[in-house]
């Protein structure tokens, strides 16, 4: 009984915090697992939340136990209203990310129009401050973007935002910055926990949703990734990212048949390659920038049949696998490599050339 009602007290000290900030964005648990005096347990300072960790099992049971109790709770939760159950789904959400009931009920309330899309996007923005690899909060962060386009009026296509009237231009300027925000929560999300599967499939969702073909956006997103990939050389997820980004690019050029469109996208693809050959000098035994280097000439050898009549440094696929052995056999001399790395570097190559030869067999039987 004593914790119940501490914990209630807890809980209001929650939505007081909450109260005096709106625009609290990061929130963690301090390590303090004893009520030491009087003082409060939850610190707010510079938009930031930290809750001792004893206060917060009892905040997080309180709201738990009063939302979903033992008998009944399916009509339990009619009895509250809509700011009671934002106040104990937040409370619940913030110690467990993936109660998919409690981000359920926060659907019902946006559908029943008590409660406002971005005001919840915020919120989940907040939760993958703590729990950035929760696939439960990302789930919620698509059914709220897709309701949100479905709540805009127009659409946000490349074509209105050119061609389109002022007040489809207004939209997709709005959606646009939606967008942009939503691949910062990514790239927060990415950071906090690396090989952040979740996050990355997450920003590939928004990618083919809502800007597949924008020029713009592609190129931009191949700026960041190359960034990220120069000082995360072993985040597979990152890397698949990036395919996904450079199969979008390729596919763009592919609608536009100009010779200097095709050399600009070769020029991509060389630019990446020679930037996986010095990631695999750089940091040998990654067996990602191996992978990825498959995916890049794989690329190269599609795109080859458009490149007639373009001056690049490829004329046939026997260019290709030349010049791709050249550069396995400059890797196998390096002589700043000890024996355990340097037989493993050789495994990698040997796998390599084994698939380069299954390839390009195969791509000659086509």
């Amino acid at each position: 009984m004593e914790n119940n009602t501490l914990g209630s007290k807890l809980l209001e000290n929650l939505e007081t915090a909450f109260s005096q900030d709106p625009l609290i964005d990061e929130f963690d648990f301090l390590p303090v697992l004893k009520q030491a005096d009087n003082s409060n347990p939850i610190l707010l300072e510079n938009h930031k939340l930290g809750i001792e960790l004893w206060a917060g099992k009892l905040i997080f049971m309180h709201a738990y136990e009063k939302l979903f109790p033992r008998s009944s709770p399916k009509q339990h939760i009619r009895e509250f209203d809509s700011k009671e159950l934002l106040q104990l789904t937040r409370a619940v959400l913030m110690f467990n990310a993936d109660n998919a009931t409690a981000w359920n009920i926060r659907k019902r309330l946006i559908q029943q129009e008590q409660y406002n899309v971005k005001d919840d996007l915020t919120f989940s923005a907040l939760i993958l401050s703590k729990h950035p690899k929760s696939p439960e909060t990302f789930a919620h962060r698509k059914w709220l973007l897709v309701k949100l386009k479905q709540q805009t009026v127009g659409s946000f296509t490349e074509q209105s935002c050119v061609k389109g009237t002022r007040q489809d231009q207004v939209v997709s300027q709005e959606m646009q910055d939606i967008v942009n925000r939503e691949l910062e929560v990514c790239t927060s999300a990415a950071r906090k926990y690396r090989n952040n599967y979740h996050a990355w499939t997450h920003r590939i969702w928004l990618l083919k949703t809502y800007c597949p073909s924008n020029p713009d956006i592609l190129e931009s997103e191949l700026e960041f990734t190359s960034v990220w990939m120069s000082h995360n050389v072993s985040d597979f997820s990152g890397y698949h990212y990036r395919q996904v980004v450079l199969t979008a690019y390729h596919g763009f050029m592919e609608e536009i048949i100009e010779k200097t469109k095709i050399l600009q996208n070769c020029q991509v693809l060389l630019r990446e390659l020679g930037s996986i050959s010095k990631g695999i000098k750089d940091f040998p035994g990654h067996e990602t920038l191996w992978n990825h280097r498959r995916f890049i000439v794989q690329l190269l050898l599609k795109l080859l049949p458009q490149c007639e009549g373009v001056d690049t440094d490829f004329t046939n696929i026997q260019d290709i696998i030349q010049s791709e052995r050249q550069f396995c056999a400059s890797v196998t001399q390096q002589a700043s490599l000890d024996q355990f790395s340097a037989e493993w570097e050789k495994t990698l190559n040997n796998k390599y050339l084994q698939w380069l030869d299954r390839t390009v067999a195969l791509q000659s039987s086509q």
